[in-house]
């Protein structure tokens, strides 16, 4: 799946509500993970790239946090929570 796609609109994703930018550094910090790691990682699919700036403007409140990527950042969440490497 394309970055794009996951980002507009994954299934399930607007189940946990939307994601405040409170929640999204939170989850960036237990994660270990900077502003550029995540826009890095949301572009290795080989599409199209995301931008530092894009990650800042969600965590400054600009952006609304896409419902796709507030679930991206929850499943991480839980997936380091039970122990497995990210």
């Amino acid at each position: 799946m394309n970055t794009a796609a996951l980002l507009d609109n994954p299934a399930g994703a607007g189940q946990a509500g939307p994601m405040t930018p409170e929640e999204m550094r939170e989850t960036l910090a237990e994660l270990g993970w900077s502003q550029a790691e995540l826009a890095r990682r949301l572009s290795d699919d080989g599409g199209e790239a995301v931008a530092g700036t894009t990650v800042w403007r969600y965590l400054a409140g600009k952006r609304k946090v896409p419902a796709g990527l507030a679930a991206y950042l929850r499943l991480a969440r839980r997936v380091k929570s039970r122990g497995i490497k990210l």
